[in-house]
């Protein structure tokens, strides 16, 4: 399985989307494209407001794909913050499938340099962060709940951590992965994609 950009891009934005509207262009599967701002998102539909004023409710699965911006808020409030701090552990192969063993790391990995690619956040490195569950006694891939996440996070200093999971059903292998703020461990952001 290969992650394609744009799948890779559905886990990173999550770690964008904490808290303001971001500029974006939703892509939808007959070619329309639509510029604006998204108020929200869940599994379920992406909410914009288009540069007119006008709202609109799109369903996921009329959705190709979704270019994120930052807008010039967002651009400040993260230069103000000194940018995003997360750690990104090992997802969890739910369906122990050995053929699948390589995207434990591989995900997280994968994520990880697109994120410090883009340079909008700063990543906890995995020496440090694979002390830290050493020290707490917990693997790469024991973290299943949002309070051990939270742990996990403030024990390294990052503001927020990713955790996720995959499984393959069938040709298809879901992924899903939570963005976990540190300090409350509620989730701010999740998301699924699926991929052949």
């Amino acid at each position: 399985m290969s992650l394609t950009r744009s799948k890779l891009w559905v886990l990173s934005v999550i770690c964008f989307l904490a808290t303001t509207a971001w500029a974006a262009k939703v892509h939808l599967k007959d070619g329309t494209v639509v510029s604006g701002k998204i108020e929200s998102a869940d599994q379920e539909k992406v909410d914009i407001v288009t540069s007119l004023g006008i709202k609109m409710s799109i369903p996921r699965e009329s959705i190709r794909n979704i270019e994120y911006e930052p807008g010039e808020e967002q651009v400040k409030g993260l230069e103000e913050s000194k940018r995003l701090v997360i750690a990104v552990v090992d997802f969890t192969n739910v369906g122990k499938d050995p053929q699948l063993e390589g995207l434990v790391k591989g995900i997280p990995e994968s994520v990880t340099t697109y994120l410090g690619k883009k340079g909008k956040v700063r990543i906890v490195e995995r020496s440090r962060l694979e002390a830290a569950l050493k020290e707490l006694q917990l693997g790469m891939t024991g973290i299943v709940d949002e309070e051990t996440a939270a742990r996990v996070g403030k024990a390294v200093g990052a503001s927020a951590i990713m955790v996720g999971s995959f499984l393959k059903i069938g040709d298809l292998i879901r992924i899903n992965a939570r963005l976990i703020d540190v300090q409350t461990g509620e989730v701010i952001m999740a998301d699924q994609v699926q991929e052949r």
